[in-house]
């Protein structure tokens, strides 16, 4: 939480989040004023892991090329990344069952709809490819390797 914010009057808590261009903690409720947190906090939430950025993310170009030969179970692609199955309906009818248009539609609903139990993201599409349903483990693996070997050569 906001100390200063949490020692200020007002009864409401504001909690901090990192600002990446300003390299410090802003309030996330009035950042204008930028209540700062003082340097125990701030050591505490810099120890925290920042969320994915924009660049971990998959471009709808990239997906499409990796996932093209998995473009016939869209349907199964669907399911994993939680697209409801009212949606997936509506998919099939609006692209007459056309494959890779209805794997492009189910990315495009993900990526507008992605939650905290299926992000938006390369690790995501690994855990679909390497689902039951799929099962494609040699896709799966030739992702991880392409779009996350960086980072866990800087993790390690």
């Amino acid at each position: 939480f906001c100390r200063a914010c949490i020692d200020t009057p007002s009864t409401r808590r504001h909690i901090a989040t990192p600002d990446l261009e300003e390299k410090e903690l802003v309030c996330s409720i009035d950042p204008i004023n930028g209540c700062k947190m003082n340097d125990i906090e701030s050591k505490w939430l810099e120890s925290l892991p920042l969320p994915p950025s924009e660049s971990d993310s998959p471009t709808m170009d990239q997906l499409m090329t990796e996932l093209v030969e998995v473009s016939a179970s869209w349907e199964l692609v669907g399911t994993q990344l939680l697209v409801p199955d009212w949606k997936l309906g509506i998919i099939k009818r609006e692209n007459r069952d056309q494959c890779k248009e209805c794997l492009m539609k189910v990315l495009e609903y993900w990526r507008k709809h992605a939650g905290t139990k299926n992000p938006f993201s390369w690790e995501t599409i690994i855990n679909v490819l390497q689902s039951r349903s799929i099962g494609n483990i040699r896709l799966a693996e030739d992702i991880e390797q392409k779009y996350t070997s960086v980072k866990k050569q800087l993790v390690s």
